[in-house]
């Protein structure tokens, strides 16, 4: 049995907390994982981010690791 495919959201947003304590992923990986350059990858983390913030704010618990992520996600959010 097979792991589940994550979304392309779900891609982008892994890659972009993996990479976070470094700073940005390579421009290589990037275009080998999405095939896009890293302005464009900058573009879609931003709308993964906006999307995951507002489907996980809609009636959200108070949790710790729910803040956590969106913290997180947040504070990656390309300016």
């Amino acid at each position: 049995m097979t792991a589940p495919r994550l979304s392309l959201d779900d891609e982008i947003l892994d890659l972009a907390v993996m990479w976070l304590p470094i700073g940005d992923p390579p421009a290589d990986k990037i275009k080998r994982d999405f095939g896009v350059e890293p302005a464009e990858y900058r573009v879609r983390l931003a709308r993964a981010i906006d999307r995951y913030l507002q489907t996980s704010n809609a009636g959200a618990v108070a949790r710790l690791d729910r803040f956590f992520e969106t913290s997180m996600l947040t504070a990656l959010r390309p300016k």
